[in-house]
């Protein structure tokens, strides 16, 4: 028993012993139950050849004895501890043996302001740096931002020198000279070593020199945001100055994508991440970034996720949850910002995007050209931490591939939902912890979906006119987003309760993929009753997955039905500087019949009138800036709509800007500004309301101010002869509104200003006033009849309450036609003339 016992102990020893660390070889651990001699231990094994046992601890005041049966047993250093302990566990008289684990003192850089900075500790980052550190298999990360000052010297040491370009073959591309560290200038040939498009980028590249868009090969910051990102991302750790990096020593790529005057500015972001996965990289940074989508921007990050590499960006200072991009983009580490204790900056982003929080309170890190820097928040600085930590794990898993990496991330952070009640699901994994991320054998996260609408696209009007009318069939399209790294079935659903509509096609069967857009082309089919009013069909879309969804499961979609009746759109329900809301309002007091909306819709045909409400810059920004948006605005005026447009950029600026090339040879703004009677359109500078005022075909109505918070890029117009008119004119400033009626019969009303900010000069201008006008010319002011009889011309208005008949004294035939109201005849006559007809008028009020 006891022979086969210790050949059973040999065997395992010679597997653990070439695989364990951290305990003390050749000794283990063994307590004993009571009244138990330690000598029996050499009877358990004969053939080990135990040299001594003694007490393992050598308590003073262990009067009690709880450490009295505790004993040290030593023998030959090449057997194993566990097998040793494993083999005595099986004996009745041991209550426990293990080996003698020994504790490192938990890497404690040298670094002078290491002992400041305390975020660190909050990750872990001393148990982590016990199992790994960076400089033991170097991890290449791009730090592509403003630049790096990569001469300063917590730096310079983890520069990465790009030995392809190393054209005097030294084996460097920078070298410190006694006094700084410079580029060798042996390199320096001017030719492009590595084929990789850039001449002599020998330790990164800088994509915008200047405004002109040169570029070169010195990355150094015309600012200091890539200088602290990178110092934050991989300084120089333990070298007795300065600071310490997470990932302790990785080589650092520095491109430059801004310029000098621009240094809040990222150029040429996209372009820099590519430059640095196809040469090495395998963590880029990106402490940058914005709301808008790219598809152009995904294809690159599919295409260097693909090859490897490992894209972290911040999630975004918005204190909201709109996805900021590249950190939305599929594949891409989002990376929130965190109070050391776990709970969110106040002003980093949330949401399903997200996938993990870094604790940034009270961090150091570098600043051109040779400081530092401390600070607190700011998701710019949260996700260099982020890489530091994924450089860190890729480089103490190197054969484990990238997406192991980020699920590796995720599933050992720190659940942080008791601190953030009211971000539960929406900081991702929680607070990063970078010992759990080197030390989990099998890290788990829990499978989930994390689900977003990311956009509803226009419905399929089965008959092919924009306009969904009664007895249409319609099909919808949405694209949604999971943004987990798990995938699974899916059953969607949709339902109203709508009696106009009738569902044909409710449910749809898909995948959702991990990590990925789902696109849903026709997946519903919906028919029209024929006697469906105008009004805009919300409809519930419920998904229901064989695993939670860490969302929302239910989304709100939906399309507007065109049969007549008063159209007001507005992006933001009640937002400032906007209308829409109270246009909306007020028409229903007034008994109009109203349908409104916050998508814009396809087709603005069938409605009696319209009233759009863009907004002001810097409040909503946004923008008439697609397609379909000026088609359905140039096909509405075409046959013969009433549109009211209100913004400062709307039409002035957006039109010429963003659909520069609407049409073939045409821009928009040269369709729309005819249809509109505007000759001339201009950007305008910052202009608040001091006195404005309301003139032909309007009643005198005059504001001296308005609510409005933002006053930037007020449009400014003139007038297209014959068919537009100054409506409104700005004290000082200019015309700011533009009334017109059109060879189509069409009308429209353009103002700059938010008609619902409106501040009265004196009762009763105000603001309601002011639609009832633009309501006027738009629905009870037909075209004037032209009569001939005895009395000569005879134009007849039928717009109540103002009634009015004139006699025309003289006229030649008009090429347009003009409106006049019976308060601005002067002295029983008024005179009419050029641009707003081709002849000349002379009226006199009918007795």
């Amino acid at each position: 028993m006891c022979r086969r016992l210790f050949v059973l102990i040999l065997c395992i020893c010679g597997f653990l012993f070439a695989k364990e660390t951290g305990y003390e070889a050749g000794k283990v651990t063994v307590k004993l139950k009571k009244s138990v001699s330690p000598s029996i231990l050499q009877s358990y094994l004969p053939n080990l050849a135990i040299l001594k046992i003694e007490p393992r601890f050598h308590a003073q005041k262990d009067e009690k004895g709880f450490l009295s049966n505790i004993y040290e047993l030593s023998f030959d250093e090449k057997i194993s501890p566990y097998a040793v302990s494993n083999a005595l566990k099986q004996t009745a008289a041991v209550v426990y043996a293990e080996p003698i684990f020994w504790d490192e003192v938990f890497d404690v850089p040298n670094d002078t302001l290491y002992i400041q900075t305390l975020n660190l500790a909050y990750m872990q980052a001393e148990s982590a740096w016990s199992l790994h550190k960076c400089e033991q298999n170097p991890i290449l990360i791009a730090i592509v931002d403003t630049g790096v000052a990569y001469k300063h010297p917590d730096l310079a040491p983890n520069i990465w020198h790009n030995l392809a370009e190393d054209a005097n073959q030294n084996g460097y591309t920078m070298y410190y000279d006694g006094s700084a560290w410079v580029l060798d200038a042996g390199d320096l040939n001017g030719i492009d070593d590595d084929n990789n498009g850039k001449i002599d980028d020998l330790i990164g590249w800088n994509f915008l020199l200047n405004s002109a868009g040169d570029e070169n090969n010195d990355p150094n910051d015309p600012g200091s945001h890539g200088t602290k990102v990178a110092g934050l991302a991989g300084a120089v750790t333990n070298n007795s100055i300065g600071l310490a990096s997470l990932s302790w020593n990785p080589v650092l790529m520095p491109i430059s994508c801004a310029r000098a005057g621009a240094t809040s500015t990222i150029f040429r972001g996209y372009d820099a991440i590519l430059y640095a996965a196809e040469n090495g990289a395998k963590i880029i940074n990106c402490s940058w970034g914005g709301t808008g989508y790219s598809a152009a921007a995904k294809d690159v990050i599919d295409y260097v996720t693909q090859l490897g590499t490992i894209v972290v960006a911040a999630a975004g200072n918005s204190n909201d949850s709109t996805p900021i991009y590249p950190a939305a983009y599929p594949g891409v580490l989002a990376v929130a910002a965190l109070y050391n204790n776990g709970i969110k900056w106040s002003g980093s982003n949330y949401g399903a995007y997200v996938d993990f929080g870094v604790p940034n309170q009270n961090f150091y890190t570098t600043t051109p050209p040779l400081g530092y820097y401390t600070g607190t928040g700011a998701t710019s600085y949260a996700s260099p931490l982020g890489t530091a930590l994924a450089a860190l794990a890729v480089s103490h898993y190197p054969e484990v591939s990238a997406t192991e990496i980020k699920h590796r991330i995720i599933a050992t952070c720190d659940n942080i939902d008791a601190q953030n009640p009211n971000y539960i699901y929406k900081l991702g994994g929680g607070i990063a912890n970078a010992f759990n991320a080197l030390d989990e054998t099998e890290p788990y996260q829990e499978p989930c979906l994390k689900l977003d609408l990311f956009s509803q696209g226009l419905p399929h009007d089965h008959n092919g006119d924009s306009s969904i009318d009664p007895n249409d069939l319609i099909s919808l399209n949405f694209i949604l987003r999971n943004y987990s790294m798990f995938s699974d079935n899916a059953t969607l659903t949709i339902s109203s309760s709508n009696p106009d509509i009738e569902i044909i096609q409710a449910q749809h069967n898909c995948t959702i993929p991990a990590d990925e857009f789902i696109n849903l082309q026709d997946a519903f089919s919906i028919s029209i009753s024929s006697n469906a009013a105008s009004q805009y069909v919300n409809l519930q879309l419920e998904i229901d997955s064989s695993i939670p969804i860490h969302s929302a499961s239910s989304f709100n979609i939906g399309f507007y039905i065109n049969n007549g009746g008063i159209l007001v759109w507005e992006p933001i329900a009640g937002g400032r500087d906007l209308s829409g809301t109270f246009i909306r309002n007020t028409l229903l007091a007034q008994n109009y019949e109203v349908v409104y909306g916050n998508v814009f819709p396809g087709s603005l045909q069938g409605y009696d009138a319209v009233f759009l409400s863009f907004g002001s810059v810097g409040t909503n920004n946004y923008r008439l800036n697609e397609l379909f948006m000026y088609e359905a605005i140039r096909d509405y005026l075409l046959d013969g709509g009433k549109l009211y447009i209100e913004g400062a950029d709307a039409i002035g600026f957006d039109l010429e800007y963003y659909l520069g090339y609407a049409e073939e040879g045409l821009g928009a703004h040269t369709v729309l500004w005819q249809l509109l009677g505007i000759s001339n359109g201009s950007d305008g500078t910052t202009n608040a309301i001091s006195l404005l005022q309301a003139q032909l075909p309007f009643s005198e109505i005059v504001f001296n101010s308005s609510n409005q918070v933002n006053v930037e890029y007020i449009d400014k117009f003139t007038p297209a002869n014959p068919n537009g008119f100054v409506a409104c004119t700005e004290d000082s400033y200019g015309t700011v509104a533009i009334a017109s009626k059109g060879e189509h019969n069409q009308r429209s009303f353009v103002f700059s200003y938010a008609m619902a900010e409106l501040v009265d000069s004196a009762h009763p201008n105000t603001a309601i006033n002011f639609l009832s006008e633009v309501l006027n010319w738009f629905i009870n002011s037909p075209t004037p009849q032209i009569q001939r009889n005895e009395s000569g011309l005879r134009l007849t208005w039928e717009l109540q309450p103002l009634v009015h008949t004139y006699k025309v004294l003289y006229a030649s035939e008009p090429y347009g036609t003009y409106d006049v109201l019976a308060e601005d005849i002067e002295q029983n006559f008024y005179d009419i003339q050029s641009p707003y007809t081709k002849g000349f008028y002379r009226l006199q009020a009918n007795p």
